[in-house]
């Protein structure tokens, strides 16, 4: 769904340690400097950001964590934020998730703001079938494009 000029890797989060600041002076371990690379390369990062408890999965804040530290390759990266879980939960989540990255400075895009509520029902067979949440997703992509144009 997203428009021609965008293409996204996806980034696994499952290989990253715990952040401690003993294991960062001692070097970054590989799975770091590649999240960092990846963070680093890119035009924009987009965040997804499923709702526990509604709050901030701890692996998402890790990696922010890892991400925000040493050269900082999330410092005034743009970025968005989507997501699903809960009914008011996942607004919470992404609310956690946005104070997070604006309090590092990154360039937030204002808008489209989506948010999958009863996010199980929302999809069949692996395909997201929401209406509503595919209208939202259909904007965010040139969004974001736009979003980073704006701040070159």
């Amino acid at each position: 769904m997203a428009p021609e000029e965008i293409s996204f890797t996806i980034h696994d989060l499952r290989g990253l340690p715990m952040y401690d600041g003993d294991v960062e002076a001692a070097g970054d371990p590989d799975s770091v400097v590649a999240l960092k690379n990846a963070v680093r390369s890119s035009d924009a990062v987009l965040f997804a950001a499923p709702e526990y408890n509604g709050g901030i999965p701890g692996t998402l804040k890790n990696a922010i964590d890892w991400a925000s530290r040493g050269d900082g390759p999330l410092m005034g990266k743009p970025c968005a934020v989507i997501g699903g879980g809960g009914r008011l939960a996942t607004a919470r989540s992404q609310a956690m998730v946005r104070h997070v990255l604006g309090h590092m400075g990154c360039a937030l895009l204002p808008s489209p703001h989506l948010y999958i509520a009863g996010i199980a029902k929302s999809f069949q067979d692996g395909e997201l079938v929401d209406d509503a949440a595919l209208a939202k997703l259909r904007q965010l992509g040139p969004a974001l494009v736009d979003w980073v144009n704006r701040l070159r």
